[in-house]
């Protein structure tokens, strides 16, 4: 079992909410999960998104993605913060947003 659990942002919320496709639905929580178990082998960014990883998957409709943080901060268990999720369609510029509003 791994040390971390996630916790999604409210955009992430928000985005996982209105995914009807079970099939993807569950790709993504397993995404998730799976990120937890390695939270540090996703792709790390740099420059404006400094401190994020994103890990990628194919799907009947395209490319997906994850952005996430990790949170160490000593007061609380550790936790990978997932900031965005979605096609890469605009992902980017939205990660950008959300990061920077942090």
């Amino acid at each position: 079992m791994s040390e971390y659990r996630y916790k999604l942002s409210s955009r992430a919320k928000q985005v996982l909410k209105k995914i009807k496709d079970k099939a993807l639905l569950r790709r993504y929580q397993a995404t998730m999960w799976a990120i937890c178990e390695r939270p540090f082998e996703g792709d790390p960014k740099v420059g404006d998104l400094g401190g994020v990883f994103t890990v990628g998957f194919r799907y009947v409709d395209g490319e997906h993605r994850v952005a996430y943080t990790v949170v160490e901060d000593g007061d609380t268990e550790p936790f990978v913060l997932i900031l965005l999720v979605g096609t890469r369609e605009n992902f980017y510029e939205e990660l950008k947003r959300i990061w920077k509003g942090l």
